[in-house]
């Protein structure tokens, strides 16, 4: 009873100091990315007016998702984090680009702890020749290189079983990818050392008295 009594204690002890040095956790740096000050993008949740003339227009994706129809065929500049990975289809490749917060912001979920909504994105078919200068794509615990392409916003594109992407002809490199280290607080780390050495002592000691 005793044993039992001290195990419940020790467990509930070891819940209110992870509680208590969570705070002391350091998070991942954050990105920062800057954003094209002119980019067409919702307002208000509707979409804008058409954009006028043939130069490429910065979009956001919520324009492209929500609003397709209005730039389509038109050229579109978009700027994001390549994330998942490229295929590669000989002259061309494909990739996912995301805008959004854990994109542009806070990076991947896993790394942050910190929920902002869902991701958003568009497919992206760029040239192969071009694949070769994204260093890193987005996952769990890669922060994507951030890529700005260049080229026509297709409703529906043939080479993506009819899936709407931008067909790039440009893409240029704004920041190169890194790897991403999860919170960690030496505090935490030292207290869990310190609570396995407990755990051994009171472990021990029940097995000496037991002898």
């Amino acid at each position: 009873m005793v044993a039992a009594v001290v195990a419940a204690g020790a467990v509930a002890s070891a819940a209110g100091l992870d509680q208590l040095l969570a705070t002391t956790q350091r998070e991942p740096d954050q990105a920062v990315v800057e954003r094209p000050g002119d980019r067409l993008t919702l307002t208000e949740g509707d979409c804008p007016t058409r954009a006028p003339g043939d130069e490429p227009v910065a979009v956001t994706s919520a324009v492209l998702t929500q609003c397709p129809r209005l730039l389509a065929d038109r050229p579109v500049t978009y700027r994001g984090e390549a994330v998942r990975g490229i295929i590669d289809q000989g002259r061309h490749a494909w990739l996912q680009v995301n805008d959004g917060p854990y994109a542009l912001d806070r990076g991947p979920l896993p790394a942050s702890r910190t929920t902002a909504g869902t991701n958003a994105g568009v497919a992206v078919r760029i040239p192969s020749a071009r694949a070769g200068s994204i260093d890193t794509v987005g996952d769990a615990r890669h922060h994507g290189a951030i890529i700005e392409v260049t080229g026509r916003w297709q409703v529906s594109n043939a080479g993506d079983a009819g899936g709407a992407a931008i067909r790039a002809e440009r893409v240029d490199v704004i920041q190169p990818g890194h790897r991403l280290d999860p919170p960690r607080s030496p505090l935490r780390t030292w207290a869990a050392v310190a609570a396995a050495g407990l755990a051994l002592t009171l472990t021990g000691a029940a097995w000496w008295r037991r002898r």
